[in-house]
């Protein structure tokens, strides 16, 4: 079993993942990568944006149909570019430990922030959401939503979660990481490859 992390989709059309892209990763596997092998999405999938237009929503749903059909399981945080409004309304179900969005069957939002999720016997802290730093400039429940803030008791959850494990987990994944953890992993090219601003704006 394999886990793969990818940052931001924006809504695309999920190209970057053709399957013939990672043939690679099978060489290197020795076999074909299938439905106990996972990709997670960092935030901003941003496929469920639009407000009900039909034939964005048909739109929306050949995307989603194109991830469901990937020899992947997919799953994605949220980021602070997604409809809320709609994304926190799809069914739940338990899965990896936790509480996920059920968007198909093999295209999961993994939605408590600051749970530690369990794939692939991997303890996985996620964290979703971010501040839009151009939110002044969007429309409430069309192009921005308060949602996408996270609040004190996620803060307060997400403490407590990493609490529980002792502080011992495999993987963090998060939306929106402070500059400070960059700093804390010695991670200068980073910095100085985007500027030193990168990690106060919103990517």
């Amino acid at each position: 079993m394999a886990i793969f992390v990818t940052g931001d989709t924006h809504g695309s059309d999920g190209m970057r993942f053709r399957p013939e892209s990672f043939g690679c990763y099978e060489r290197e596997l020795g076999r074909s990568l299938n439905k106990n092998d996972y990709m997670i999405i960092a935030g901003d999938f941003g496929v469920i944006w639009n407000s009900g237009h039909k034939d964005l929503i048909r739109h929306e749903d050949r995307i989603l149909d194109y991830f469901d059909a990937l020899p992947w399981t997919t799953l994605f945080l949220d980021g602070n570019h997604e409809n809320f409004s709609r994304l926190l309304a799809f069914p739940e179900e338990q899965r990896f430990g936790g509480t996920v969005g059920v968007l198909r069957p093999s295209l999961l939002h993994l939605k408590t922030r600051g749970h530690v999720y369990t794939i692939n016997n991997k303890k996985i802290w996620c964290f979703g959401g971010g501040i839009s730093v151009d939110k002044n400039w969007r429309t409430p429940g069309v192009s921005w939503w308060p949602e996408e803030e996270p609040t004190d008791n996620e803060y307060i959850y997400g403490i407590q979660q990493t609490s529980k494990y002792r502080w011992q987990v495999d993987y963090v994944v998060t939306h929106a990481a402070p500059r400070e953890a960059v700093d804390a992993l010695k991670l200068p090219p980073l910095l100085q490859s985007f500027g030193e601003n990168v990690f106060e704006k919103d990517r």
